[in-house]
């Protein structure tokens, strides 16, 4: 028997074994990853948050909100920062937001946009503020086109 073509019959059999744990493996984690983003959508904090985003009024100064309301608005942003984060690593499935939560993601970005480019521009100077929540709203635009 010729050891050289057992050999290569059997790393082929462990890559692909190999790939197939691996591909197990990131499924689970996804899985994962939802679970914690919809415990995140349901925590008390982020009920709280998307409340008082959506309760603004459509003409709101960013620069006259108060202190819990920036608090509320600043953990909103980072949520969903958080997911457009994992969105882009492909460790949350963009169905989430195709099917069920995208609708809020535009408006909510929407209706921050004034605060944000606040953020970005005046005293903080942080050119990169809320960019994944961004990303996430872009995201969801395209596909509603």
């Amino acid at each position: 028997m010729n050891y050289s073509l057992f050999a290569g019959i059997l790393s082929t059999l462990f890559g692909a074994l190999g790939l197939l744990i691996t591909l197990l493996n990131f499924k689970r984690n996804q899985v994962a990853t939802v679970n914690a983003w919809y415990a995140t959508f349901r925590a008390p904090e982020f009920v709280k948050a998307r409340r008082v985003v959506r309760d603004l009024d459509p003409n709101y100064d960013p620069r006259a909100l108060n202190a819990p309301e920036k608090d509320d608005i600043a953990f909103l942003i980072i949520a969903y920062m958080e997911a457009g984060m994992l969105l882009r690593r492909r460790q949350l499935p963009f169905r989430i937001f195709e099917r069920h939560h995208g609708h809020m993601v535009i408006s909510f970005y929407e209706k921050l946009l004034p605060y944000i480019a606040i953020r970005r521009t005046d005293g903080e100077k942080n050119p990169d503020y809320a960019d994944e929540f961004e990303y996430l709203y872009q995201r969801i635009k395209r596909k509603k086109k």
